[in-house]
C-alpha cells in the first residue's frame, strides 16, 4: 500500500456567500480554509457529516 499523498486542488469560482461561510467556519475552528474543506470532505466520506 502506498502512503497518502497530497495533491493540489484549486477552486477559482466560489460564490461569495459560500466563501464567507467557509471563512467564518474555518476561523471558528482555528483552521485555514483549505484545512476546513479537507475536514468537511473527510467527515462526509466517513458518513459523520449530518448538517453543517
Amino acid at each position: 500500500m502506498q502512503p497518502d499523498t497530497m495533491t493540489t486542488f484549486t477552486m477559482s469560482r466560489i460564490p461569495s456567500k459560500l466563501k464567507n461561510w467557509l471563512k467564518k467556519r474555518a476561523s471558528s475552528n482555528n483552521r485555514s480554509m483549505s484545512a476546513e474543506v479537507l475536514t468537511l470532505l473527510e467527515k462526509l466520506k466517513r458518513g459523520e457529516l449530518k448538517e453543517v
